[in-house]
């Protein structure tokens, strides 16, 4: 294990906004899995729709920074390594600049993902699904078969 380091060519600035998008992106998605008002996937495909949005996200973001999306994977092992004799170099990285982003950014994301999230879509399906107006398309195919 290692934890993740910047390139030299980029703002530490532009790897903070990036983990707030990949962390809002990654909460997006996941609160679009499953919510069962919204797309109604059965509950044994999470893991699998879930883990396929971690590894695109960290396929996407990866090139700056090894995508810290996750601040469990981060700061343990930072930590680790800082013990296991490397001392401060760890967290010494851009002048101690960058290991917060790891922590912080993701954060930050997921809220504003799940804000993003709950204000344009959820907000606006019925609490139940017989509440469903003429017109509307049910999702699931219970309701289809109504």
């Amino acid at each position: 294990m290692v934890a993740t380091y910047t390139r030299t060519d980029i703002a530490i600035w532009n790897y903070f906004y990036g983990k707030i998008v990949a962390g809002g992106l990654l909460m997006f998605t996941v609160m679009a899995i499953v919510d069962s008002k919204n797309l109604n996937i059965p509950k044994y495909l999470w893991p699998v729709f879930i883990g396929f949005m971690i590894q695109v996200t960290a396929q996407v973001f990866c090139l700056n920074c090894m995508a810290p999306i996750n601040p469990a994977r981060d700061f343990p092992t930072r930590v680790f390594t800082a013990i296991a004799g490397w001392g401060s170099e760890t967290f010494g990285v851009r002048n101690y600049g960058y290991w917060w982003i790891g922590i912080v950014g993701p954060h930050v994301g997921c809220v504003i993902g799940a804000w993003f999230y709950y204000l344009s879509i959820e907000l606006h399906w019925p609490e139940k699904k017989d509440e469903l107006e003429d017109g509307d398309i049910p999702l699931s195919i219970e309701d289809r078969k109504k």
